[in-house]
């Protein structure tokens, strides 16, 4: 990741996110997890996973410029051959897409007019990335 931001975080307003020094190259994480899919999910022991990796998603990739595009996930791939064999299947076809330009499946984040002093100018557009840390009372 350092690599990724280096001189990133210096950079004026006007250059980073969607004109961000990575603009038009392409960003995909993939990942296996020992849990289940439900174990990922909003109510999950885990936490909703694209809220884990929206440091990732967003503060290091879609910040540098890249088009992230939606994580591929592989959920408890490891205790089942079957499961793992249909997980790289799916793998394959998706990358085919994605080398064939085939934009679907990008992360759409809020861009910097939606931005006014690094704080969102409408309440509607931000999403809340902490559902899955318990409020104290």
């Amino acid at each position: 990741m350092f690599l990724i931001n280096r001189g990133v975080s210096s950079l004026n307003k006007e250059n980073i996110m969607e004109n961000g020094p990575y603009k038009n190259k392409k960003a995909i994480l993939s990942l296996s997890t020992g849990g289940q899919k439900l174990m990922y999910e909003n109510k999950g022991v885990n936490g909703d996973i694209s809220k884990i990796l929206y440091p990732i998603t967003f503060g290091t990739l879609y910040y540098s410029g890249f088009q992230v595009f939606r994580p591929c996930c592989h959920f408890g791939a490891a205790h089942s051959d079957k499961l793992g064999k249909q997980y790289i299947e799916a793998w394959k076809v998706r990358l085919t897409s994605i080398l064939n330009n085939e934009n679907i499946n990008l992360i759409e984040f809020n861009t910097t007019e939606k931005y006014e002093n690094g704080i969102l100018k409408s309440e509607t557009d931000q999403i809340n990335f902490n559902n899955f840390v318990k409020k104290k009372k």
